[in-house]
């Protein structure tokens, strides 16, 4: 893919636009990394595909399942927030921040997929571990439950709360992106959501979100 045609991704983007229209494109770039060669650095969300992995594609997610017929702009800066949406024309503005849950994780399963073919599947570690530790434990391969899974996914959403936990995060809407999602038995989803989010640690953020994408398709679920 060209430097070109990306930022012109970036610029279109950078506007106000129909959820559908954001979609579209997104949909039509990806295609194009894929046919470029360049799904080992999209994997890894090396730039210049971080923003692009990292911000466009999880708040994505949150818009088309929740504000399909919205407008989003996504800002793509260093600063937050990372996107604006409206829901319909006469709504007030919703600001968005994206974060990771188990990016560092994520990390070892995309640098696996790209050298071997094929990922770890599961680690128990999260960000909050040292990178040692992560390391060691992305090597232990072994089986796990949907507890496992269950039990990971919800330390790095305490994580990530925690983290945005500050005064320049009121009001916003966080949306969390967690990759082991698609791990997760998805007959167990509506049993194990509603227990995650009452244990969700105490934010100032106006709503809280947990997206990914899984082997059926993406999944986005309000947690607060």
């Amino acid at each position: 893919m060209t430097f070109v045609e990306l930022k012109s991704l970036y610029e279109f983007l950078s506007r106000r636009q129909p959820v559908a229209a954001a979609q579209e494109e997104m949909a039509a770039i990806y295609e194009k990394v894929r046919k470029a060669g360049d799904t080992d650095a999209l994997r890894l969300s090396r730039s210049p595909y971080k923003k692009l992995q990292d911000e466009v594609r999880p708040a994505l997610i949150y818009a088309v399942s929740e504000l399909p017929h919205g407008d989003i702009q996504f800002h793509l800066t260093d600063k937050g927030p990372d996107a604006t949406a409206w829901p319909d024309a006469c709504s007030s503005p919703i600001t968005i921040e994206v974060t990771v849950a188990s990016g560092k994780v994520r990390y070892h399963q995309m640098k696996a997929l790209n050298e071997i073919g094929m990922g770890h599947g599961f680690t128990d570690a999260t960000d909050a571990d040292t990178p040692e530790y992560i390391k060691t434990r992305y090597e232990d391969y072994r089986a796990y439950s949907p507890l496992d899974v269950a039990k990971n996914i919800e330390a790095g959403v305490h994580t990530c709360v925690n983290r945005k936990a500050t005064e320049s995060h009121r009001d916003h809407t966080l949306i969390i992106y967690a990759p082991s999602l698609q791990l997760f038995p998805s007959q167990d989803w509506d049993r194990y959501m509603p227990e995650l989010a009452h244990g969700l640690p105490q934010s100032p953020c106006r709503a809280i979100y947990l997206v990914g994408g899984t082997f059926s398709g993406d999944v986005c679920y309000r947690l607060k």
